[in-house]
């Protein structure tokens, strides 16, 4: 499995996905079309963005051996260029062979919320040939990691609740505790600028990257939300991209909330597959030889709880945790199953000695330190802070908190495996309007590969073909049969017919299927 698999495990699991900016652009965006119509075309006043130098140093986390790190300024405001400005941490494995060298790739490893440049400490899975061909480069979005972080200060309780399902508490609690933390959030960017931390904003700031480097196209590779950003960039800045690959698809046409109503869904229908798993494994969690017999017992469990929960990290947990961690289970590595049935051996286990139950933390303890000199760090409630920031900030969410209470109880009914937040109430519903519209994804005149799982959870398959729909008839995929994970490649599976594409310009013909090694019987 690819290892980078472990990106998603705190995140691509919870709501989380993809949405998109429009590419027409309204009368905020005077300062940016003649940029995103060509890049040779920058305004003066961003010009200066554009042609900075950069100062590269070899990045000091012991972690990222052999990797550079620098910083890149952008505006914050891209309509006020002469306003306040933001670095960017970019990170750097330069090509293996200059003779072979053909340009810049640049990674997004998802989220949102999700720090990259770490993801190059991982290089040396790459295919050499890859590596060979290409920098590979790597940012922390805005307000992400260790590019101008942003923060709520939450306290670990709102933490719980931002990422917990619907629980029982009385609804109007649930509605206070949104507010307070769209309010939180409001309060811990004094500067007024939170609207500007959005997906269109991360694919100016890739183009302004793309100058930096003192490069006229960039090529792309992006996982899971970085499928999204990747879409937009290609709308916003189509002369400065050459080779394009999106692995784990989103589906541009379900934005935040049914892009994440979307996860549950294929979480309710993969249920089955972690049945198997754990049926598999009877002699460690004891819920039945056959997959029937696990669906059953948990099932059984479920109905217990949702009468009588347990406590854990101060608040009732019962059968939508149960259930939830079931169908979100299935996410095709072992450590992700694993976690999963842990979680509910816990619960069980509570429930049986009638005492609380201790869960693996919702948010790593400790801070992230930067791999430059500086000293910059990045808080503990970073993840959801910026993610708050892009999922609210991208389009605007519902604003009658019965909307999301009916969808609750609906999706409690329909669709028992899944995830309630997705369907809850959350501080999207108390945020200020988006600055923008999002990003209407049109057919492109180029190629784009994409790279999809067959039962993966967090991006399902039915997002991936709107994508590749809404893209045009250029586009191909390759789908990996019968897989449920969600990040392809680097892998055995997927890997020859990526980097023929990026390194040789060798394009499918047709859509395609591979069966991963990992499936295959002995």
């Amino acid at each position: 499995m690819p290892s980078r698999n472990r990106f998603l495990a705190a995140t691509a699991l919870l709501p989380a996905l993809a949405l998109l900016a429009t590419g027409c652009g309204g009368d905020e965006d005077k300062g940016t079309k003649a940029a995103e119509a060509t890049p040779s075309a920058t305004p003066a006043a961003l010009a200066r963005f554009y042609s900075q130098k950069l100062d590269w140093k070899a990045c000091t986390d012991e972690n990222l051996k052999g990797v550079e790190c620098t910083k890149v300024k952008v505006p914050v405001d891209y309509t006020k260029p002469d306003g306040n400005t933001l670095d960017l941490h970019v990170t750097r494995v330069a090509a293996t062979d200059k003779a072979k060298r053909r340009g810049a790739l640049l990674v997004n490893a998802g989220g949102p919320g999700l720090p990259t440049t770490t993801y190059l400490g991982d290089a040396a899975q790459w295919p050499a040939g890859l590596k060979a061909a290409y920098d590979v480069i790597a940012f922390d979005p805005r307000g992400v990691g260790l590019s101008a972080p942003l923060t709520c200060k939450l306290d670990t309780t709102v933490e719980d609740y931002v990422q917990r399902p619907a629980g029982p508490e009385p609804f109007a609690q649930q509605v206070t505790e949104a507010k307070q933390v769209a309010e939180a959030c409001r309060k811990n960017r004094p500067q007024g600028d939170l609207g500007q931390f959005t997906t269109r904003n991360t694919a100016r700031d890739m183009d302004v990257v793309r100058g930096a480097l003192g490069e006229q196209k960039i090529s792309y590779e992006g996982l899971s939300y970085g499928t999204y950003l990747g879409a937009v960039f290609a709308q916003m800045f189509p002369a400065g991209l050459d080779r394009i690959v999106l692995d784990g698809v989103a589906d541009p046409g379900r934005v935040w909330r049914p892009m994440q109503q979307a996860q549950t869904e294929q979480s309710q229908r993969n249920a089955p597959l972690f049945a198997a798993w754990a049926a598999e494994r009877d002699s460690t969690y004891h819920w039945g030889a056959t997959a029937e017999e696990v669906e059953k017992n948990l099932t059984a469990l479920a109905r217990k709880l949702a009468v009588t929960p347990v406590q854990a990290e101060g608040r009732a947990v019962g059968a939508r945790e149960v259930l939830g961690s079931a169908g979100m289970g299935a996410t095709g590595d072992e450590e992700s199953m694993k976690e999963s049935a842990e979680m509910i051996r816990k619960i069980q286990q509570a429930d049986a000695d009638g005492k609380k139950a201790t869960l693996r933390p919702m948010v790593a303890p400790g801070t992230v330190t930067d791999d430059t000199p500086g000293g910059d760090t990045s808080p503990n409630d970073n993840l959801m802070a910026s993610r708050l920031a892009i999922q609210c900030g991208d389009v605007e969410w519902p604003r009658d908190p019965a909307t999301y209470e009916k969808d609750v109880e609906r999706m409690a009914k329909e669709l028992p495996y899944g995830d309630a937040s997705a369907w809850n109430i959350n501080a999207c519903a108390f945020w200020d309007k988006p600055v923008e519209p999002p990003t209407e994804i049109k057919p492109l005149d180029r190629e784009v590969l994409l790279l999809q799982s067959t039962y993966d959870a967090s991006t399902p398959m039915e997002g991936a073909r709107a994508m590749q729909k809404a893209l045009g008839d250029k586009t191909r995929m390759i789908e990996a049969k019968g897989s449920w994970a969600h990040g392809l490649f680097p892998g055995d599976c997927v890997e020859k017919a990526t980097v023929d594409y990026l390194v040789d310009g060798t394009f499918p013909a047709q859509d395609g299927s591979c069966t991963p090694s990992y499936l295959k019987k002995p």
